[in-house]
């Protein structure tokens, strides 16, 4: 099992060390752990050191190349011109009046009440 980490910076798969953890309970899991420079984009895969030129070998991203093909582009043909129905003129709903107003009295009281209870001491 290889863990790559995708280095942004460079544009490269880069391979990181992962060592098999052994835990007790059985054979049906493998856990593996490695250690990152940071977080990112990981790949888990398999892959035979044979087929690696080397140890320290960075794997490249594939390119992929775009093809642009032109298409022809439709000539409209004429319809029977529709005509638009009118739409029902929407009124705004009124808002409630004098909602700023008991907001500015209920924050006045806020301040007021814990003066009035110290007795309006002057330093």
């Amino acid at each position: 099992i290889s863990l790559f980490y995708y280095d942004y910076n460079k544009a490269i798969w880069v391979e990181q060390n992962a060592s098999e953890i052994v835990l007790g309970g059985g054979s049906d899991k493998v856990y593996y752990t490695a250690t990152s420079p940071s977080l990112g984009t990981f790949a888990i895969c398999t892959i035979s050191k044979s087929k690696l030129k080397s140890e320290s070998e960075e794997l490249q991203m594939p390119s992929s190349t775009v093809t642009l093909t032109p298409s022809p582009t439709p000539t409209p043909t004429s319809s029977p011109a529709a005509t638009p129905t009118p739409k029902p003129s929407q009124t705004p709903t009124p808002e409630s009046p004098g909602f700023e107003a008991v907001l500015a009295i209920v924050g006045l009281l806020a301040v007021l009440y814990p003066l009035k209870r110290s007795g309006f001491k002057k330093p």
